[in-house]
């Protein structure tokens, strides 16, 4: 299946810009809430509060990573490993950063949706590394217990194949033509317990 990724990038800018403003009223009514002297530290509250906070981490990663990319837009290191940090890490899922310098959006955008199918690969967790190599981005992912899904992966290097996708896996579509709108080329290899990308 091909994506028309100009029109799924547009879909996606209109689907987060719609979301993130009755999500921020939200926390916002939470904040005026407390302050009119309402517990915050209910169980309700908290759960209303972390839920909101996490739909807003969530929607600021998918707007970069399936959103619009304009050209000539740059993310700082540190926003970036935010934004990824936020959606990506969990207890058994680190995230090791060692970018320092700005990126362009179109490479923050191919990083995160490589970051993406990169979660896939380890449902038992493990660790994930992002630096920067001779202009390069890495991203190098290692688990004891790598799942390496055959079918998925190979869209990466043939984006046009033509078995079909479910919501969840639709990165994996995304991506390669992600790492040619950045005027990159992929490279990829992996072991038994590790998965290496390049661009």
């Amino acid at each position: 299946m091909y994506v028309d990724t100009d029109l799924a990038n547009l879909i996606g800018s209109r689907i987060c810009h719609d979301l993130i403003s009755p999500i921020g009223a939200i926390h916002n009514g939470l904040e005026l809430l407390s302050l009119s002297g309402a517990s915050s530290d209910s169980p309700e509250m908290t759960l209303i509060a972390e839920s909101c906070a996490s739909a807003q981490e969530k929607l600021k990663f998918f707007r970069i990573a399936f959103g619009a990319s304009n050209s000539g837009t740059s993310f700082t290191a540190q926003s970036i490993d935010e934004i990824a940090r936020s959606v990506i890490e969990r207890p058994r899922l680190q995230l090791n950063w060692s970018i320092t310098q700005d990126l362009d959006r179109s490479v923050v955008q191919a990083l995160l949706l490589g970051l993406l199918c990169l979660e896939t690969a380890l449902p038992q967790g493990g660790q994930i590394d992002i630096k920067m190599a001779e202009e390069q981005i890495v991203l190098y992912a290692y688990s004891p217990d790598i799942n390496i899904d055959p079918t998925l992966w190979s869209r990466v290097n043939f984006p046009n194949k033509t078995s079909s996708l479910s919501p969840a896996q639709v990165q994996f579509a995304v991506f390669p033509q992600a790492i040619q709108a950045a005027k990159r080329s992929l490279q990829m290899s992996h072991t038994e317990t590790e998965i290496w990308l390049s661009f």
